[in-house]
């Protein structure tokens, strides 16, 4: 769209605007009639034009001017965020981790019992055995507590792993479950005891509102598109996190909050590593080190 100069006339009358559109030379039409400035719409080799009179071209330029001025063209939407296509790799790595845990607590597997060496006691986090924060992530009371935080895990890490890659979206995911579990340790009694992923579970749930609503923000999304994420992981959490006989809502909360508050702060450096794949085998590696390395501190 163009403003043409009072000079460019078109049979006796002045043009002051072109545009390929029919509408946008219609709206400016009745913009100038509403001003009582006489118009017309005329097909021109370029598309369309407004004709005015040459005493009156002055007066419907600056009216065209304001008018633009103040309806600026909308603004292009944001190009669709670029999808990491192995996502799925690490949701399949954890639930074969998940299984393979559960077989090996299930047969006390080298002569240990696997439940006791590796679930989350308060007193003995506080006496220095970090790793249960790690190793209590892994074992669950029964089959349908495993399936559930399996599916519910794999979904979320699938999606945080098409934002920022499979390994960094797992490695933060560890961090924030473990970070929730220490926090928990330090919040309950000392001869508190828990076991389930579902600390890193609702993890992931606060890393991906986070990482939806750094994304959001960058693409000039309004306030409430990007608080869309954070009411969806509130719902989420007080749907399924607050319920039931054997819920542990302290570490759900602090799983969630530990997500949250990671992801807001490592957004921008996640996203900028995304594509890389360095960056993707190096965080992968490191936290199935750091799990296979407390479970061996573990069975000790």
């Amino acid at each position: 769209m163009t403003t043409a100069l009072p000079h460019d006339q078109l049979d006796g009358h002045v043009v002051v605007f072109r545009s390929p559109s029919r509408t946008a030379c219609e709206e400016r039409a009745l913009l100038l009639v509403s001003r009582d400035i006489g118009c017309m719409v005329s097909l021109v080799p370029e598309g369309y034009a407004v004709k005015v009179a040459p005493d009156a071209a002055a007066r419907a330029l600056h009216e065209i001017f304001r008018y633009q001025q103040e309806n600026p063209p909308p603004r292009p939407p944001a190009p669709p965020p670029r999808v990491h296509h192995w996502a799925w790799v690490g949701s399949v790595l954890y639930f074969v981790l998940l299984l393979l845990v559960a077989d090996l607590a299930l047969g006390d597997a080298l002569g240990r019992h696997w439940q006791e060496a590796g679930q989350l006691e308060t007193g003995l986090v506080a006496r220095g055995q970090v790793w249960r924060t790690v190793t209590s992530l892994l074992l669950h009371r029964d089959p349908e507590h495993l399936l559930g935080n399996a599916a519910f895990g794999m979904l979320l890490g699938y999606l945080a792993g098409q934002i920022v890659g499979p390994g960094l979206a797992w490695a933060s995911i560890l961090c924030a479950g473990v970070l929730g579990n220490l926090l928990t340790s330090f919040a309950m009694p000392a001869n508190h005891t828990s076991i389930g992923a579902s600390t890193a579970v609702f993890a992931g749930l606060g890393l991906l509102g986070a990482l939806e609503w750094r994304r959001r923000r960058s693409s000039g999304a309004s306030l409430l598109q990007r608080g869309l994420p954070w009411m969806a992981g509130l719902a989420l959490l007080s749907m399924t996190g607050a319920g039931g006989m054997n819920t542990n809502l302290t570490a759900h909360l602090f799983g969630f909050g530990s997500g949250a508050i990671l992801g807001a702060l490592l957004a921008p450096l996640l996203q900028a590593r995304a594509q890389d794949a360095r960056a993707q085998w190096i965080a992968g590696a490191l936290t199935l080190c750091v799990v296979s390395g407390s479970w061996a501190l573990a069975l000790l």
